[in-house]
């Protein structure tokens, strides 16, 4: 067991704006392994290490063949899998594993279970198959056995069943990455190394938050209306409603309006309970639901300390997120409860249509039929 908890210092949570799943380096230069349903683009992601930092990191590349996929960060990895020494194949149906990851959000957890079928053939793919507990948010992480060796790289769940995971074996993955690697030597593969801020690259608050920002409206995600006389507080004009960002004393606010309350609806204590036990829930996430100047507000607060431009994006599309999602949810009950409700920023006459939000559920693994994305 002491081998396996060693490696938790080498396994990483990945974010973007569509949810999370797991990572675990690679190699000393920053290499992360994962699956490519976690990252299957360029990102710009958020890394954030077993230590607790927070990295950017972009998709160096994605597997055409297996759920694989490299992210690179730009930082040191001494702690890392060496999948020349580390990967095994020497196991087989009772073999004792152990899955390392994130599920649902849990942050470094590890599950225990053994290995149901070396060799299980799904849509002409062949897996590990494990009875070890696998969840949304395991994606990409490692599959060990007691020795701390490399099973595979744990890639789906069956959806409704209980003892159902699936992993990558781990000479696929050794494979992938060596290829990975090869096209990195032969300039095939060539990092946007600009995206990635050298390590330990600082700037002024203004700066780090700005730069958070122009890459929400470099995404088309929202667009900014700022005023000259107010420097630390800019609106965003979003799908969700207007965000507005502010910071000071230390802190970065990003809060958007989802719905009026009015006297009827401040009066009506079940209703309010009802929208407000959301907060620590999980739904969430980091935000939170609040009252203020007669509306309800997704609030979410960051220390500007250590906030870099990478937190900066997640926390203003996280508020958006959070808004298409309850917005319609808190218009819903006010009238359940049969309360007159102040019409919303983004509601339009008559009914209010439902806005998916992919933020708000857990990272959905891929069915026994592996259709990939």
């Amino acid at each position: 067991m002491d081998h396996v908890l060693a490696r938790s210092v080498q396994v990483v949570l990945i974010e973007d704006e569509h949810g999370f799943g797991t990572g675990f380096f690679v190699g000393p230069d920053g290499l992360i392994l994962t699956n490519r349903h976690v990252a299957p683009s360029a990102g710009p992601f958020r890394v954030v290490l077993a230590s607790g930092r927070n990295l950017r990191g972009i998709g160096l590349h994605q597997s055409l063949h297996h759920d694989l996929a490299v992210v690179s960060v730009a930082t040191d990895s001494p702690a890392h899998f060496d999948l020349d020494r580390d990967a095994t194949d020497d196991y087989g149906v009772g073999t004792e594993v152990w899955a390392l990851g994130h599920p649902r959000g849990c942050r470094n957890s590890v599950a225990r279970g053994i290995v149901s079928n070396p060799h299980q053939t799904v849509d002409r793919d062949v897996f590990v198959q494990t009875d070890a507990g696998v969840n949304p948010g395991n994606s990409g992480g490692p599959l060990l056995d007691g020795a701390g060796r490399l099973v595979g790289v744990v890639s789906a769940m069956l959806p409704n069943s209980q003892g159902l995971g699936f992993a990558v074996p781990s000479y696929a993955a050794a494979d992938y990455v060596r290829n990975v690697r090869r096209m990195l030597r032969r300039g095939v593969v060539r990092p946007a190394r600009d995206l990635l801020p050298p390590d330990g690259e600082g700037g002024t608050v203004d700066e780090r938050i700005h730069g958070g920002i122009d890459t929400f409206v470099v995404r088309g995600l929202g667009v900014v209306r700022e005023d000259a006389t107010r420097p630390a507080d800019v609106t965003i004009r979003t799908d969700a409603g207007p965000l507005r960002a502010q910071w000071t004393d230390g802190a970065l606010t990003v809060s958007c309006a989802i719905g009026g309350v009015g006297p009827a609806e401040a009066a009506n204590a079940s209703l309010l309970r009802r929208a407000l036990e959301a907060n620590g829930s999980g739904e969430l996430r980091s935000a939170a639901l609040g009252l203020r100047d007669g509306a309800l507000h997704v609030v979410a607060r960051r220390s500007t300390a250590l906030l870099d431009p990478t937190e900066v994006f997640f926390t203003l599309d996280q508020v958006r997120a959070a808004a298409l999602a309850w917005g319609p949810r808190w218009s819903a009950l006010c009238y359940e409860a049969q309360g007159p409700m102040a019409p919303m920023a983004t509601a339009s006459q008559g009914e209010v249509a439902p806005v998916p939000s992919e933020w708000n559920q857990p990272l959905r693994l891929p069915d026994l039929s592996f259709r990939r994305r």
